[in-house]
């Protein structure tokens, strides 16, 4: 901290990558106790629409909601600096696939807290970012298909949710090989909302994912 001290942007950097790496090994409250003082900084330090405080935010939210015990307080918190963060990103045209994925982590929150109809409003303008997006990874439009899916299922639109989650597994397949997890994770929960629709494709896709 003593060699820092004088270079908050240093600091503010390696706290972010700290707490990145325990977030990796499971360590939560390690990383929280780590991102807290990153984001004060970039508060201190950095303009209020600077992307660099923006991405701090998102940071922040991903692993607060993990490492807090209230998870309801976590909640609420996330949602709001996951929407200060997007109202940030917005403001660079040049910031699409920051802004993709900044709406799709504010649709998770928003489905946490029971917002479904929100959830499917950030899911849905993410998915139509990534997909004009031209060096987009399929696997980034992928992940952002299942969270829409996942909000559309939450509000009670099966059919919609049906559609998104199909392309997210047909999407999965081609990158992945039989027992990735993120494709188990894909086919598990599209085949569990075909087999509350009393699907035949249920039984097939859920043996798929074990």
């Amino acid at each position: 901290n003593g060699e820092l001290k004088d270079s908050p942007e240093a600091e503010r950097q390696l706290r972010i990558t700290i707490a990145q790496t325990y977030r990796t090994i499971g360590q939560m409250e390690r990383a929280l106790e780590m991102i807290r003082p990153a984001l004060a900084i970039a508060r201190a330090t950095l303009p209020a629409d600077d992307r660099r405080l923006a991405r701090t935010l998102t940071s922040y939210a991903i692993i607060l909601l993990k490492a807090e015990v209230d998870l309801a307080a976590a909640t609420q918190e996330a949602i709001a600096v996951s929407r200060e963060a997007v109202a940030i990103f917005r403001a660079h045209p040049e910031s699409v696939a920051d802004l993709a994925l900044g709406l799709q982590e504010l649709a998770f929150y928003l489905e946490t807290d029971g917002d479904a109809e929100a959830a499917v409003s950030a899911a849905a303008e993410s998915v139509t970012l990534y997909r004009t997006l031209p060096s987009v990874s399929e696997a980034k439009l992928a992940q952002a298909l299942h969270r829409l899916g996942c909000a559309q299922q939450l509000l009670g639109k099966p059919l919609e949710a049906t559609q998104s989650f199909r392309e997210a597994v047909t999407i999965q397949r081609r990158l992945h090989p039989v027992g990735h997890p993120d494709l188990a994770v894909s086919l598990a929960v599209f085949g569990g909302l075909l087999s509350e629709l009393s699907s035949p494709d249920a039984e097939p896709m859920l043996r798929e994912a074990m």
